[in-house]
């Protein structure tokens, strides 16, 4: 194939939407030795893009400058889509870097897919770094970027990324912190909030346990419109139960029971820990209670543990051994959180107690009396104080 029949086949497969061979064409074409030019080079990295062949991407951006045609924000953007998709964010940074010592601006576009890429890898501080970026490109004094909604959540969704057990508790604050800061940003530059921007901020506020404003979020997110999910409510029930608000998240539980939407077992974790924040353990026992006849969700070990630091609250040793002989009837997974708020119950009723696998105890009395009892029968446990 020679080398004008090979360029009309690369732009007939790039107009028809056939990355995969306009990647093949395209390396052909340098194989062969002929000139990059501006339609094979725009064509190739469009394809690197969908593709994600970042490698082949940048080679390209290298060719184009060796060859004096000049680079657009639109070639960048394009790299780094495929930078995105293959999360490499130290490349994502490296060509970021390289617009601005051009005299380039990224797009809106270029910027989410940094920060994408960044927040994939774990990297914060990356994402903060891109996001202030962005903040910048929105205030420049002669051409603002504009950005859509969608970058606002793309930067929201990435400073609250990673918020799993690997992250620290103090980069899941910072970057909560930062979601509340872009989402109030996005009022300000009168965007239409979404259902996705409200969730953003209603999850912020319960990691920062900040329950008026999330209160004030849930009620202005249903005032536009939406209705709420099993998502929303767990977000703003938990930030209640952060500042033992459990008149509030009961009655958001009940809210939800009203409309037709089936808690989970996070909201009742949390009305459980609003009720031993507030040292209510017959309210998160009723709760047990209320699990168990709906059989429709079933308590986690968090549950539980809910429940031992409610007694330990109130001081009931008997209630905590209850419990941990139910999580083994139960096949329930318990460690040593739990075996600790069981002994530091015994020990706040004044009882010297060893607490073994499976709830046995061994307790002594303040008279020195030794006793002894195993994981009883299966019979169902009714829950109370003891």
């Amino acid at each position: 194939m020679e080398g004008a029949d090979l360029h009309s086949a690369i732009t007939e497969a790039a107009i028809s939407g056939d990355h995969q061979k306009v990647l093949t064409l395209s390396s052909k074409w340098r194989r062969r030795g002929f000139a990059v030019d501006a339609p094979v080079a725009w064509a190739t990295v469009k394809a690197c893009a969908a593709r994600g062949v970042w490698e082949v991407g940048a080679a390209m951006l290298n060719d184009m400058e060796e060859a004096g045609i000049e680079l657009t924000p639109n070639h960048y953007e394009c790299v780094l889509r495929a930078c995105d998709r293959k999360e490499r964010w130290q490349e994502s940074l490296a060509l970021l870097s390289r617009m601005s010592e051009a005299g380039l601006r990224p797009s809106a576009t270029a910027l989410e897919s940094a920060l994408r890429c960044c927040s994939k890898a774990g990297q914060i501080e990356m994402v903060i770094a891109v996001s202030d970026r962005l903040r910048a490109e929105v205030a420049h004094p002669t051409a603002p970027l504009r950005p859509s909604m969608r970058t606002y959540n793309t930067v929201m969704r990435a400073l609250a990324g990673g918020t799993g057990p690997g992250r620290q508790d103090p980069e899941r604050k910072r970057g909560a912190v930062a979601v509340l800061q872009v989402f109030d940003e996005a009022r300000a530059a009168q965007m239409p909030l979404d259902d996705a921007a409200y969730k953003h901020a209603l999850r912020a506020c319960d990691l920062l346990g900040k329950s008026d404003r999330a209160q004030d979020l849930f009620t202005e997110y249903r005032a536009n419109g939406f209705v709420p999910d099993v998502l929303a409510y767990s977000n703003v029930m938990s930030a209640c139960a952060r500042t033992g608000r459990v008149g509030h998240v009961l009655k958001l539980l009940q809210e939800m029971r009203a409309e037709g939407v089936q808690p989970n077992a996070f909201c009742y974790n949390s009305a459980m820990v609003a009720a031993t924040k507030a040292n209510r353990l017959p309210t998160a026992l009723q709760l047990m209670r209320q699990m168990e006849e709906e059989a429709v969700v079933a308590p986690t070990k968090h549950t539980y543990a809910a429940l031992l630091r409610a007694c330990s609250g109130a001081g009931d040793w008997r209630t905590a051994i209850q419990i941990l002989r139910r999580m083994e009837r139960l096949g329930v997974e318990f460690d040593s959180v739990h075996y600790g708020l069981a002994i530091n119950t015994c020990s706040r009723a004044g009882i010297t107690s060893k607490v073994g696998k499976g709830g046995k105890r061994e307790s002594r009395g303040a008279g020195g009396q030794r006793g002894h009892s195993g994981s009883g029968g299966q019979k169902r446990i009714t829950w109370g104080r003891g």
